[in-house]
């Protein structure tokens, strides 16, 4: 190294940066999921995908917790918390599932997208967490992508609104709730009970729609799926463990980019010019997220 010259400072990364690596992570495995259930959806019922599904998401929460503290890494300091949590998580996908039943895609998914806006407005009152215009805006844009994206229309606007408003309300406290368990129990812990609970209360669906037990096919797609989910869970947990939900909550949208590549790649869906924009301003929320906790992390008295 020549004379005078100071050798480069490296900024070691923010817990913020750790969870949003996290969340881009677990969303992108997440989408990758919900490519196979979608496959899965022809020949299954909603309640028996999700209960197979969940019994093998337990595979990679059994090799989490044995590769931390054995199997006494499951177990919860706060049990009911936790419970809590898994109600919350099994209402947003039971919501979600009949708003799809009931309404346009276009319409239902851009309600469901509304969580972290509501995420964003409870965070102050519920976690106390200090949400300045920067964050506001960049949930704003990441919106305004997701709208671009469904292109949702105002017709025909009934009642049944209300019903993926309450999964989009579900899925808020579910993060909400995530976010107070920080400090008292792992990841590990939180998606085996999660799963738990999912397994639990969709068990009873076998007994009233049961489709005929999977090839074997199908049940090598259940357990890639299974896996998938403990996976992306564990990620999303640690996110919201490692960074304030209001930060990253918007990552969310990025399911619709990778959800637009994936039907691309094995549908042919292939998004048009209101897509393509919508998947650019979801993106660049994202990015300027990540720019404003790295900025945050090397000016920490700068303004958030």
């Amino acid at each position: 190294m020549p004379p005078g010259n100071a050798p480069a400072t490296i900024v070691p990364m923010s817990q913020s940066a750790r969870g949003i690596l996290c969340m881009i992570a677990g969303v992108f495995v997440l989408t990758t999921q919900d490519a196979i259930t979608k496959w899965l959806t022809d020949g299954y019922h909603p309640g028996e995908i999700t209960f197979y599904r969940g019994i093998f998401s337990f595979i990679p929460i059994a090799i989490l917790a044995a590769r931390t503290d054995g199997f006494t890494a499951l177990r919860a300091n706060r049990l009911g918390a936790n419970l809590v949590r898994g109600l919350f998580a099994l209402a947003t996908s039971a919501l979600i599932v009949w708003a799809f039943s009931v309404l346009p895609l276009a319409e239902a998914l851009a309600i469901v997208f509304a969580s972290p806006l509501i995420l964003a407005a409870l965070s102050g009152p519920m976690l106390g967490e200090r949400v300045g215009w920067r964050r506001w805006a960049s949930v704003a844009v990441g919106f305004l992508g997701v709208m671009l994206l469904t292109r949702p229309s105002t017709a025909g606007v009934e009642l049944v609104v209300l019903i993926p408003l309450g999964a989009a309300l579900c899925s808020a406290l579910r993060d909400i709730a995530t976010r107070k368990l920080g400090g008292h129990d792992s990841a590990t812990t939180i998606i085996f009970y999660t799963q738990l609970v999912a397994v639990a209360g969709t068990a009873p669906t076998l007994l009233i729609a049961f489709s005929g037990w999977p090839s074997a096919a199908d049940w090598a797609l259940f357990a890639v799926a299974g896996i998938l989910v403990g996976i992306a869970h564990s990620f999303i947990i640690q996110a919201f463990l490692l960074a304030e939900a209001a930060t990253v909550a918007p990552l969310r949208y990025l399911a619709l980019v990778y959800a637009a590549v994936l039907g691309a790649l094995l549908w042919g869906d292939l998004p048009d010019a209101w897509a393509i924009g919508g998947s650019v301003l979801i993106a660049a929320s994202g990015l300027y997220t990540l720019h404003r906790e790295t900025m945050a992390r090397r000016r920490p008295q700068a303004e958030r």
